[in-house]
């Protein structure tokens, strides 16, 4: 099963991840993620956070209490981190984080360092950008000279691509070395991952949404 977690910070339009959003998904909005989940339509499985950052706390009100976790401001982890503990828990086979874009730059760090931990979401859409991580061969369709940046998540990576202006072929990156910028100059592009993991950064484009 696919969880979905919904935080705080700006979140993409409804049209970009409402192909996520199905039947037997299973959705935890994350303190002021419950906003932008009434707002569309989408109805949580489950709230959680301290609710800090939530302008209306009357939205609470039109769920039973044994579906929402209601944390002291005064925690070790972010109401985002809170929010995945909870999927993994629950034996989600992949969890998608929407939101968390904009705003402080810690706040977006902070999920960004959830990606060199052991469980970490397999993708994370903003209000304009999709990341995903990619072990093993990932191919995708994309636009001609669509810019695809890449950040090792391991100490040693390895890969090789087909379809990428300037190919990952015989390179081997570690932290702190990025691929910033490439660019598809094919409709098709695979990158095989031989060693380590990568995290791969697009930006969201009008051909991503549903509408």
């Amino acid at each position: 099963m696919t969880g979905i977690v919904i935080t705080g910070g700006r979140c993409p339009s409804y049209c970009f991840i409402e192909k996520y959003i199905k039947d037997d998904c299973y959705i935890v909005a994350a303190d002021s993620g419950l906003e932008y989940c009434m707002k569309n339509g989408i109805k949580p499985d489950y709230i959680i956070g301290d609710m800090d950052s939530l302008r209306d706390e009357t939205l609470l009100h039109s769920f039973p209490p044994a579906m929402v976790e209601r944390h002291s401001s005064e925690k070790d982890n972010t109401d985002t981190e809170l929010g995945l503990e909870h999927m993994y828990q629950a034996g989600m086979d992949s969890v998608i984080l929407i939101g968390g874009g904009g705003g402080r730059p810690d706040h977006f760090l902070a999920i960004y360092s959830l990606f060199f931990r052991a469980r970490k979401p397999d993708f994370w859409i903003t209000h304009n950008s999709i990341f995903s991580t990619i072990s093993g061969l990932c191919s995708f369709s994309a636009e001609i000279d669509e810019e695809i940046s890449l950040f090792p998540l391991d100490a040693c990576c390895r890969m090789r691509s087909k379809g990428l202006f300037w190919p990952l072929d015989q390179l081997e990156w570690g932290l702190g070395d990025t691929g910033i910028s490439n660019k598809a100059s094919e409709n098709t592009v695979s990158i095989e991952v031989l060693r380590g993991e990568l995290l791969m950064v697009q930006s969201l484009k009008s051909s991503d949404c549903s509408n």
